[in-house]
């Protein structure tokens, strides 16, 4: 009796076995694509992950005796979604006839078809191991066996590499977390030396102001770099907030006032193609930071200034009071 195919196929088991003992990641999913189209003698073989619960990517791919990468599968109405949900599915031959709309076995022109659903540890699906042949795929029930305890050991990896990548993950966010604490502790170490230095400045302003004649042109200018060294100052405490060395400090604004502000900071920053033409019908007072509001104000101008740079055009900022009336209903 001519016994050679039979030690053929115990050797091709026996190597396909081994294949997945000693490799991991990459080199495991690689090595078993491969060794299952030699030893199934078919035409695909396919690890892929399961994405968005819709579609399947491929981690390794052998086609043709050719590496496939960046594979994307469709489930819908597929032999894989079959594998997918009832474990495991097994068509020996004529699949187009339960499948004639599938694109890959179209383009493939396939014939036969094997897949095991790829499980992690608590029975949730994470993937899929499949094979597709031209022609017909007879397996027998202990290479089905075999074919199951591949997949469990490919779901293993894969769980594994899962918990890698959520490891990796979890530790960049807490080398971000710990660059921004130490951002912040800079950050507050800066603005407590530029606020000793905008004391002096305030301080001196303060007592060159008793110094100068009331009125006079020098008076105003004094005043305008005492309100800039407040507004600086403000925005250290902001600084200081965003450090989590202070409290955000909220009070009483005139928002009217605020806009006066920022007019006269905007018409210096853009082109003179651009006429500033605010309009202020109240005065109400709101609870707010004047530095955060300030800088709403700066942004929403600043924006609107690049939109018109090329041509030109009219910049209206106004502010007005609205009622807000009570609905009677909870329809909206």
């Amino acid at each position: 009796i001519d016994i050679s195919e039979t030690k053929q196929i115990e050797l091709d088991t026996q190597a396909l076995v081994e294949s997945t003992i000693g490799a991991t990641g990459m080199e495991l999913f690689d090595g078993i694509v491969k060794k299952l189209c030699q030893w199934l003698e078919c035409d695909c073989t396919l690890i892929g992950e399961i994405v968005q619960n819709d579609r399947i990517q491929s981690i390794a791919m052998m086609q043709d005796g050719s590496r496939v990468n960046s594979f994307q599968y469709q489930l819908g109405k597929s032999p894989c979604r079959n594998s997918i949900r009832n474990r495991y599915f097994y068509c020996p031959d004529k699949i187009m006839d339960y499948f004639p709309d599938d694109i890959w076995l179209n383009k493939l022109s396939a014939n036969a078809y094997i897949g095991v659903a790829l499980e992690d540890r608590s029975g949730k699906n994470i993937g899929i191991l499949c094979c597709l042949s031209r022609n017909r795929l007879t397996i027998s029930q202990r290479n089905k066996s075999i074919l199951r305890i591949i997949a469990a050991r490919v779901s293993g990896e894969l769980e594994r590499m899962k918990s890698e990548r959520e490891k990796h993950r979890l530790e960049a966010r807490l080398r971000q977390s710990q660059k921004m604490e130490a951002i912040g502790t800079l950050a507050g170490g800066i603005a407590h030396d530029f606020n000793n230095i905008l004391s002096a400045i305030i301080g001196f302003g303060e007592l060159a102001l008793r110094e100068v004649e009331p009125g006079s042109s020098i008076e105003d200018d004094i005043q305008e770099i005492l309100i800039g060294g407040k507004r600086a100052k403000e925005l250290v405490n902001q600084i200081l907030t965003y450090a989590r060395q202070s409290e955000e400090e909220r009070m009483p604004i005139q928002m009217s006032e605020i806009l006066k502000e920022t007019t006269k900071l905007i018409r210096s920053s853009i082109p003179s193609t651009i006429t500033i033409r605010p309009k202020i019908e109240s005065h109400a007072m709101v609870m707010g930071n004047p530095v955060q509001m300030q800088q709403i104000l700066m942004n929403l101008c600043t924006n609107a200034a690049q939109a018109m740079s090329d041509s030109g055009g009219t910049l209206c900022l106004e502010i007005t009071d609205i009622e807000i009336k009570e609905k009677k209903d909870d329809s909206w």
